[in-house]
């Protein structure tokens, strides 16, 4: 009996054997599982970020669309614009009032109107007229070249007109003139080229009177080697005059030269140089 009883627990041990085996086995399938789990997170990050990537490719195309189509409306616009040209501008009006009158005909764009010379006023102050900044010419754009041309037919050489109080200019009249295939960038063009040649003459002149200080101060040190080694020569000179004298001999022909050396360097300039008032006034216009 004893025999069978541990034949039986035997047994049993055998059969509670495998489920140890698949409990330790379990573990490993977890980490397998969790794994899987990491690997699937990553591919889904992976594809929202080429979504956001993809969106802001999108985001950006239609932005650059945009400006494209945006330029091409303002150049057509551009296009579009006509300018008048004002031969002569009412004493003492401003941007303000010009603008407040051509309004009443169209939309006006830009204007500019070209101050007097910076002498003409303080001359006028100067003699007790008027201290307000007069303008010689000036340009109005309008929104529109054939509101332009048609404003400038109807109003040119005709009285600016309007009530007669308050109105400091209603007897002036226009002068005014429509530019065809004029834009708004050549108004600058005249006087940017004019400030690069007058850079380009100012540089060159100084250049000029550079290159001139430099060759007169080479001559000046040439000059001063001359002198020192006419001295020398005159020492010797000198030194053998007195051995001739001593002898009884006249003066030497090199003696005489170089007497003649040391009288020429002595009419050499001074050291302290200064520029001819000729060689300053070419410096300015």
């Amino acid at each position: 009996m004893a025999g069978e009883g541990l034949r039986r627990k035997r047994r049993g041990l055998r059969k509670a054997g495998p489920p140890a085996a698949e409990d330790e086995e379990a573990p490993a399938d977890s980490g397998r599982t969790a794994a899987s789990d990491k690997t699937a997170e990553e591919a889904a990050e992976v594809t929202e970020e080429d979504k956001t990537a993809e969106e802001a490719a999108e985001v950006t195309e239609e932005a650059a669309g945009k400006a494209a189509e945006e330029a091409v409306e303002d150049q057509e616009k551009e296009d579009r614009r006509g300018i008048i040209h004002l031969a002569s501008v009412p004493p003492f009006m401003k941007v303000q009032k010009l603008r407040h009158l051509m309004e009443k005909f169209g939309e006006v764009g830009r204007i500019y109107l070209a101050p007097e010379a910076p002498g003409d006023r303080e001359r006028r102050k100067r003699l007790g007229g008027n201290k307000k900044i007069l303008f010689t010419e000036g340009w109005v754009e309008f929104a529109d070249r054939r509101l332009a041309k048609r404003v400038a037919a109807t109003l040119n050489g005709g009285p600016i007109g309007g009530k007669k109080r308050h109105n400091f200019w209603r007897d002036d009249h226009w002068n005014m003139r429509y530019l065809p295939k004029f834009k708004w960038h050549q108004l600058k063009e005249g006087k940017i080229y004019a400030r690069q040649v007058r850079k380009a003459r100012l540089e060159q002149r100084l250049g000029q009177a550079r290159r001139a200080n430099n060759f007169y101060l080479e001559q000046v040190e040439q000059a001063k080697i001359k002198k020192r080694m006419a001295e020398k020569r005159e020492k010797k000179g000198t030194a053998a005059d007195a051995e001739g004298a001593a002898k009884g001999e006249g003066p030497s022909g090199s003696a005489k030269r170089r007497k003649g050396a040391a009288a020429r360097a002595a009419r050499v300039p001074a050291e302290d140089w200064e520029m001819p008032d000729r060689m300053l006034e070419s410096l300015i216009w």
